[in-house]
């Protein structure tokens, strides 16, 4: 079986889930965040991973997951939104 390159798995990507509840985040420490885009407090740990394509979930779409999202972009990673109506809030 030949592996896709496009596929998003465990072992070519990163899950960022923001402002969600400590529980969530499966035995992984949670990363304190001092503004609404949280990519240069996480940016570190991303970078460790040596992934480049981040799955990305919050509480506010418009806020957090979106100035996060677009900060990754820009500093060269694909980002992927979480499945919307189940992991990705906004205030409507």
């Amino acid at each position: 079986m030949h592996e896709n390159p496009n596929e998003l798995t465990v072992d070519n990507s990163v899950l960022a889930l923001i402002d969600h509840q400590a529980w969530v985040a499966f035995a992984v420490d949670p990363i304190d965040r001092v503004s609404t885009n949280a990519w240069a407090d996480i940016k570190p740990a991303v970078a460790a991973t040596g992934r480049r394509s981040l799955v990305m979930a919050g509480r506010w779409t418009e806020v957090c997951v979106a100035q996060t999202a677009l900060s990754a972009i820009s500093d060269g990673c694909l980002v992927w939104r979480g499945m919307a109506e189940r992991i990705v809030g906004h205030a409507t």
